[in-house]
């Protein structure tokens, strides 16, 4: 189940473990509460994030859309290096902000 944080301009959504047709439904109605509320700045925390199947992206590219046309935005933050380059082959990175995981410099 999708958990947000709240903030009147700001939020972080954080879907859990997977974003799959199961789960979508729950995912796409916390996108669509916060898009009535006026968020501009939607964060999506990719940090439990294991599974997307291809209802989630459709999940994922349809809240940036949303919020793209009520001038907003969309970032997936803590995207694990996978899922980075799935998306960046997708070239999902030219709609969405994706930001990695910080990585911490090896000794």
């Amino acid at each position: 189940m999708a958990k947000a944080r709240k903030n009147p301009s700001k939020k972080v959504i954080k879907p859990g473990q997977e974003i799959i047709s199961s789960r979508a439904d729950n995912l796409r109605k916390a996108l669509y509460k916060t898009s009535e509320e006026g968020v501009k700045d939607l964060f999506l925390d990719f940090a439990e994030v294991k599974t997307v199947d291809p209802v989630g992206l459709a999940v994922i590219i349809a809240a940036h859309n949303t919020l793209k046309n009520a001038g907003g935005k969309l970032t997936l933050i803590n995207v694990s290096d996978e899922f980075f380059n799935l998306f960046r082959t997708m070239q999902l990175d030219r709609h969405v902000e994706l930001q990695q995981i910080a990585k911490t410099p090896s000794r």
